[in-house]
């Protein structure tokens, strides 16, 4: 019987400290949006138009959903969804994102904010809060 008892005691507190750290690691994976971001760029030469929404989560996450429309042409008109994921640091009124994912899109951004949004210094594209 005591032997029993130990075991329960035992299993007792191994599944309350599994269910604890369960429960903190849920906790820290719900990152809150700071701010969303959205833009467009049309390329009328090549039939492209680009709408994108631009995530920044307090974890320092990044995501970008971007839909773009494809009408070269040359193919069927077509639609193309990227889903592009990274980490974000701010250092006064820059902003870096390091993207992580997407094989042709890795690499470094850098906006700066200004009044209405953020302007990517690399392209000119201007964001705008949502």
């Amino acid at each position: 019987m005591k032997k029993l008892h130990k075991l329960l005691m035992t299993t007792t507190l191994i599944v309350s400290i599994l269910g604890w750290n369960i429960h903190s690691t849920q906790a820290q994976n719900n990152p809150k949006l700071v701010a969303a971001f959205s833009s467009t760029k049309v390329d009328s030469d090549v039939g492209i138009k680009q709408d994108c929404i631009s995530f920044f989560y307090d974890s320092g996450d990044f995501l970008e959903k971007c839909s773009s429309f494809i009408n070269s042409g040359y193919t069927r008109p077509r639609t193309r969804i990227t889903n592009i994921e990274g980490i974000w640091k701010r250092t006064g009124d820059l902003i870096y994102v390091r993207v992580r994912s997407s094989a042709g899109l890795s690499g470094e951004r850098k906006y700066q904010i200004i009044p209405d949004g953020l302007l990517n210094l690399d392209t000119g594209t201007r964001l705008t809060r949502q």
